[in-house]
């Protein structure tokens, strides 16, 4: 990763049950998801749900930093990520993600080039399907 490049870096570090985003004193908790043999009471975020998370969030700033260049408002717009976990044989686990994005407030094609557009700007979205496009 070049100096000159990066605009943000942060790091998280893994422990068991937790993890912990430096820089910021916080700790998420996190725990294998009941599917995959985890306990039956909630007690942490699982990989697949951060990664939700993470992927929907992206996507909604990107929303916003192209609406803004364009002079439109996102204000009303929601981003929902799907991600699931599949399993190809022993120890080959990969994740499989796609978006459905609302834009009440746009009309259809202005709405489908400003979604193409935050896509090619969010760095989470490569790869990831996003229902409309």
């Amino acid at each position: 990763m070049s100096q000159e490049r990066s605009i943000y870096t942060t790091t998280a570090r893994a422990r068991a049950g937790q993890v912990k985003v430096e820089g910021t004193g916080e700790t998420l908790p996190v725990a294998l998801p009941t599917a995959l043999g985890g306990a039956n009471a909630w007690e942490g975020w699982s990989p697949e749900q951060l990664h939700a998370a993470a992927l929907a969030s992206c996507m909604q700033q990107s929303l916003a930093l192209a609406a803004s260049v364009r002079g439109l408002s996102v204000e009303n717009s929601s981003v929902t990520a799907d991600v699931s976990l599949e399993h190809s044989g022993p120890l080959r686990y990969a994740f499989q993600a796609s978006m459905r994005i609302d834009l009440p407030d746009l009309e259809a094609g202005e709405s489908q080039n400003l979604i193409a557009e935050a896509a090619r700007a969010c760095p989470m979205a490569s790869g990831v399907h996003i229902d409309g496009l």
